[in-house]
């Protein structure tokens, strides 16, 4: 079965760029060396996870959407696939092709299940790219995310991470803002050692997550 959704080249360049540097490097564990895509009726979410660290980037349709739909999809679309690191940043080479003017353009997002799972990615008036999906079964990340309830009630004022996590963070924050002049925030969760979130004001479709070290 394929499911097909429609967004623009720059929402797809976005959650690319927002879950890129989250993709595990370790080559013994391919589903994690990949950028998952999942649609769920009236979501689309970009996600990606090392184990230690995970971001998500989040397209709504209607109710769910604040300022209109940011995807097109038939009623009860539901799919899923994680495409390889390498062929994701292809990918973003491609949609960053696409100057600001032409970035409002349409890429039609074709996620087909069967064995062997893959997807196309279908750019206007450019190049049809095909992929070739990973096989596995994705970490539900989306769970780690503490609630904004949790987060608003926090006390703990410490958390130690590893730099090389808080890097990723850098990173994909400085893609989705403004030249990276925009303040990072960070929200820490309450209960002892738990995963600290942080988001962009200037894209709200963005979480970024990094697990805490003993210390």
């Amino acid at each position: 079965m394929t499911t097909t959704i429609t967004t623009s080249i720059d929402r797809l360049r976005r959650a690319l760029e927002g879950t890129i540097p989250f993709t595990s490097s370790d080559t013994t564990t391919p589903i994690l060396n990949a950028v998952h895509l999942k649609v769920s009726d009236e979501r689309f979410q970009a996600a990606a996870t090392d184990r230690y660290a995970a971001a998500t980037y989040r397209l709504h349709r209607g109710a769910r959407a604040e300022d209109g739909d940011e995807f097109v999809a038939d009623d009860g679309a539901a799919a899923e696939v994680a495409i390889a690191v390498q062929d994701a940043k292809a990918l973003l080479r491609t949609a960053k092709t696409y100057k600001r003017r032409a970035a409002h353009l349409e890429v039609a997002i074709a996620i087909d299940e069967n064995r062997p799972a893959g997807a196309t990615f279908d750019f206007l008036d450019g190049p049809t790219v095909a992929v070739t999906g990973v096989e596995g079964e994705y970490p539900p990340i989306a769970r780690l995310f503490p609630t904004g309830e949790h987060l608003a009630e926090s006390t703990q004022s410490e958390v130690i991470f590893d730099a090389t996590f808080a890097a990723k963070v850098h990173k994909a924050a400085h893609a989705l803002t403004a030249n990276g002049h925009t303040g990072v925030h960070l929200r820490l969760n309450t209960d002892g050692v738990k995963p600290v979130v942080f988001d962009v004001k200037e894209d709200e479709r963005w979480r970024g997550l990094l697990m805490p070290v003993r210390g």
